[in-house]
This record gives structure tokens, C-alpha cells and sequence, in this order.
């Protein structure tokens, strides 16, 4: 058995890209919101049922566009079970993150206990769809609401997912996507930006917050997605359901062995209408269980990862930040593994890693 990685980009066809990059060549534009970005973010936009898509040049930025156009101050709620750049970006934006602990059913930010952490400080609820699967909508907008501050959500995992046949993307003041080589939908580095009502200050803050040859409106960054990583994303795009459908099969027999297995809960989405498979993370009794399966798989050349693990609230930069103690996110974290999930994965390897994990628990 080849080595097994818990993802594998889907590649385009090399000589398709080629034939995109000569256009490139001959115009000789590699960025400033150039052909290609131009014409991806209007077929995202359809694509992604949205009134219009912001690409930027990775997710982290994404993230601190979206503070920036929010112009949050003092402290963002958010939650520990998430990868890094979901705090770290609070950080760097001179914010200071405090941590909610997460549902034990949806992994997402535990909706019931935001409000005792807010201050006169808090200005927005940062929240992660995490694996892809919808926060509560409803009752984070109604939280916000009644306090009077923002909801940004960062749904890196959460490409073409849709609730109730409506965009996820399309909830919160602002929602973000990683477009990273490790998602559903790639272009390379990237991320993409959503709102509904921020539009114009976004695209200005992704480009130093220059409004025009004369004036500088706001204060920027520079995320302006190149020229490259657009056109190849225009080929991903072309095969992206093609490639979900894939994953969905991948999924779908993982579930049918590993549903047999007492000491294993697989977590699977709830209450979504179209779902993107971007990850199939599951659930093990305790730690001891999960590293026997990851070292079982290790000897086999299959590596799984212990997304999110370690908590984001027990690494030393955010140790010390404010939080209810997060003991759920803690716990989850000592049991969680996502399985190799990827287009390209052979069912019979899929039937391989699932029946390795079965024998661990044995």
C-alpha cells in the first residue's frame, strides 16, 4: 500500500493550465485584480449562490480583511477547536480573543454559553463551521443582535455547503473560505471574502485601502489574490462537483464499516441541504483508543491527522487569554482523527484504512 496523506490536492490537467498561463504570459499582468481574479469571482459568485465573491490571497487574510472591515475593537468571542489562524488572526488585528467552549454534537462554537462571556469590550463573535458543518445560525444572529455586535464566520472548511438550499456563506456580517491546497475547491493559496453589505471596503482593504490613484481610504493589507492561482482555480471550478462526488462515495463506505464499530462515532453534518465531504473526522472512546488506530495506520503507511489537536487555548501564546475553561474542546480534542479524504483515494484504500481502524479496537 502506497503512502496515504489525509488529503491529496486535486490536480487540473497540466496542459489546460499551460494553455491558461500563455494567456499570462502574453499579457504580462501576474496581479493587481487582474483577467483571471476578475472573471473567477463572478463564476464563484453564480456557482456559490451569492451576490458577489472577494478573493484574497489566502484564508488567514481573509480573516483579518474581514476584521478590518468590521473595524472591530477590544475582545472577539471565538472558539478553541479550530485551526490556529482562527485566533491568530484575532491577535494580530490587535484584538484579544476569549474562548468559548464547543457543542459536544456539532463540534462548533456552543451557542448557550457565548453571552456569559460578553463584556462592554466584546465587538463580534468569531465562529468557526468547523469540518464544514453549519454553527446555529439562528441563535448566534440572535445573540449578536440583541448586544449589539458582529458575527464573522470563518467557513474555510465550508465551500458549496448550503442550508435549506441557501448558501452557507451567505450568514453573518461576514463569512470567510480558505482556498488552500488542502480544500474541496483550491487555487493553489487563496481565500475567498463574503458580504452582503461590506463589499466595497473589503476589496479597498485587500489593497493597502487605496480607493484611487489620489487616496488612501482605509487601513489595508496587501491580500490581493496573483494571476496564476486564479486561472488555476478556474480549472478547478470546472471539476469541483465532479470532485465532491468522489469524496461523497469515499464517505459514504467509510461510514458503512466504521458504523459497525461500538468504540467509534463517526461525525457527520446536520441540517445541511448540500454537503462538500471535506473532511471525515471521527471519534474515539478516548486517547488510548486513537493512538493505538493512528499508530496501527502509521505502520501501514496511512496518515491520518488529529485535526484540531492540540486546543488552540492550551498552546502558550493563548494560555492566558480569557475562556469559561473549554473542557468539551479539551476532551474532543484528545479524540478526534480525520481520515485520508480526497477524490483521488481508491475505495479499496478506503476499505483498507477503515478495517485497520476496526482491528485497533479489537
Amino acid at each position: 500500500m502506497q503512502t496515504i496523506n489525509v488529503t491529496a490536492p486535486d490536480l487540473p490537467k497540466l496542459d489546460k493550465y499551460i494553455k491558461l498561463l500563455e494567456t499570462i504570459w502574453e499579457t504580462k499582468q501576474l496581479t493587481n485584480n487582474g483577467h483571471f481574479v476578475r472573471a473567477l469571482e463572478i463564476e464563484l459568485a453564480e456557482y456559490l449562490k451569492v451576490p458577489e465573491a472577494v478573493l484574497v490571497n489566502n484564508g488567514t487574510n481573509a480573516l483579518t480583511v474581514a476584521m478590518l472591515a468590521l473595524g472591530l475593537e477590544g475582545e472577539v468571542i471565538t472558539t478553541p477547536f479550530s485551526f490556529v489562524a482562527t485566533a491568530s488572526t484575532i491577535v494580530a488585528a490587535g484584538l484579544e480573543p476569549v474562548f468559548c467552549d464547543i457543542c459536544p454534537k456539532s463540534l462548533n462554537i456552543d451557542y448557550r454559553k457565548i453571552e456569559q462571556l460578553i463584556t462592554p469590550k466584546t465587538s463580534a463573535i468569531l465562529a468557526t463551521h468547523c469540518y464544514g458543518h453549519p454553527c446555529a445560525l439562528d441563535e448566534i444572529e440572535k445573540i449578536a443582535e440583541s448586544n449589539g455586535i458582529k458575527v464573522i464566520y470563518d467557513a474555510a472548511h465550508a465551500f458549496g455547503v448550503e442550508v435549506g438550499g441557501k448558501s452557507l456563506l451567505s450568514y453573518g456580517d461576514i463569512s470567510t473560505v480558505s482556498t488552500h491546497a488542502t480544500k474541496v475547491f483550491t487555487t493553489i493559496e487563496g481565500g475567498i471574502v463574503f458580504s452582503d453589505t461590506h463589499l466595497n471596503k473589503i476589496k479597498s482593504i485587500r489593497n493597502f485601502g487605496i480607493k484611487d490613484e489620489h487616496t488612501i481610504e482605509y487601513v489595508g493589507i496587501n491580500a490581493k489574490m496573483n494571476e496564476l492561482s486564479a486561472a488555476f482555480g478556474m480549472l478547478q471550478l470546472e471539476r469541483v462537483d465532479e470532485h465532491i462526488l468522489r469524496r461523497q462515495e469515499v464517505s459514504s463506505l467509510y461510514t458503512e464499516i466504521l458504523s459497525n464499530c461500538e468504540k467509534i462515532t463517526c461525525h457527520h453534518p446536520k441540517g445541511v441541504s448540500k454537503y462538500n465531504y471535506s473532511y471525515f473526522p471521527i471519534i474515539f472512546g478516548n486517547s488510548d483508543e486513537r493512538e493505538r488506530a493512528v499508530l496501527k495506520l502509521h505502520s501501514h503507511g496511512i496518515f491520518p491527522r488529529k485535526y484540531f489537536a492540540p486546543c488552540i487555548l492550551g498552546q502558550k501564546p493563548y494560555e492566558n487569554f480569557r475562556s469559561d475553561g473549554c473542557p468539551v474542546a479539551f476532551d474532543i480534542c484528545d479524540k478526534i482523527l480525520c481520515l485520508p479524504m480526497y477524490s483521488d483515494l481508491n475505495l479499496s484504500n478506503a476499505e483498507k484504512i477503515a478495517q485497520l481502524i476496526i482491528e485497533s479496537c479489537e
